[in-house]
């Protein structure tokens, strides 16, 4: 069964992933102030793709971490 998660990000962003938490399994990511349709849209584009997928809706960002160095750590602002 396919899986569809919905992260929502502490910076204000959101990000859609199908069957996974990788930066390979993000089909959408954009910003929680878009209207509330943008999501809600995909969502249901992405549940077209795939009918029997969970939905599941998350703000632990630290499963989703990537292990690439933040904007700060990468130019060494402190």
């Amino acid at each position: 069964m396919e899986t569809i998660t919905v992260l929502k990000r502490s910076n204000g962003m959101y990000g859609i992933y199908i069957n996974g938490n990788r930066q390979a399994n993000l089909v959408s990511n954009s910003s929680l102030s878009d209207r509330n349709l943008t999501l809600i849209d995909r969502l249901i584009y992405e549940q077209a793709k795939y009918p029997n997928a969970r939905i599941l809706f998350t703000d632990n960002e630290d499963e989703f971490k990537s292990g690439l160095p933040t904007f700060q750590e990468y130019f060494g602002i402190k």
